[in-house]
């Protein structure tokens, strides 16, 4: 009986990855030579502590890393570069209703975006397009004048960070035409 329990508790601590409660479990079998010899449990009990040794690592981490993006260029493909001066990155929540657009504007700074929301489409002045879906990451273009529609049924809602300078503007409105088509 002492032996089935301590058997299944030695199972559970395994699944918990509780090393310190498997090997106690696994000493306190050894302590009772006749039931750990009359019984085969020396492969179970070899078994549960070499599988909690090599496994010690939980199958849900209290903190989970998913990288989102990684680059050193646009979408539109030109290098990422940090204007001079002090350093100050600025954080927005920009919402786009349905069929509304941003208007013709450049960034004089990186950007990393995430659509949070929605469907965006962004157009620049030679009639180059990205369509962007909801959950996608992207690097914004850097002086390069564009306009972004919300070509969704729902707002589109963009978490975007800036890496400027202090009193840099984060965004700059242009007035232009319609780009060339494409």
């Amino acid at each position: 009986m002492l032996g089935s329990i301590c058997a299944a508790r030695l199972a559970q601590n395994t699944a918990r990855h509780d090393v310190k409660s498997v090997f106690q479990c696994a000493l306190s079998l050894l302590t009772y030579p006749t039931l750990f010899m009359s019984k085969p449990f020396f492969p179970l009990v070899a078994a549960f502590v070499l599988s909690a040794c090599a496994t010690t690592t939980p199958t849900n981490p209290p903190i989970k890393v998913t990288p989102m993006i990684k680059s050193s260029h646009t979408w539109d493909g030109k290098a990422i570069a940090y204007p001079n001066g002090t350093a100050e990155v600025t954080g927005l929540l920009i919402e786009i209703a349905p069929d509304a657009e941003t208007g013709w504007h450049y960034h004089p700074m990186p950007s990393f975006e995430l659509l949070i929301e929605g469907t965006l489409e962004v157009t620049l002045t030679d009639g180059t397009k990205k369509r962007i879906e909801a959950g996608e990451t992207f690097f914004e273009v850097v002086n390069t004048a564009h306009n972004g529609k919300n070509i969704g049924t729902v707002p589109a809602k963009i978490l975007a960070f800036y890496a400027g300078t202090v009193n840099m503007p984060v965004s700059v409105k242009v007035p232009l035409a319609a780009p060339a088509s494409k």
